[in-house]
């Protein structure tokens, strides 16, 4: 009886952990994603402070 809780501890102690390659997949991913955003971020804000600096000059103008 006892023998069989020690396996059944066991097996549940294997299911939770994250292996190496899981955890290396997820990390790349996270990488991937990263390459993609930050260019599109970073064009956004560009974008957002020509806007503002349009915003601030027009009513100058009038």
């Amino acid at each position: 009886m006892k023998t069989q809780i020690n396996r059944l501890t066991a097996k549940q102690h294997v299911q939770r952990d994250f292996t190496l390659i899981e955890l290396m997949i997820v990390v790349a991913i996270i990488g991937i994603l990263a390459v993609v955003t930050i260019p599109v971020y970073q064009d956004y804000i560009v974008k957002s402070k020509v806007s503002e600096v349009g915003n601030l000059v027009s009513p100058a103008c009038k």
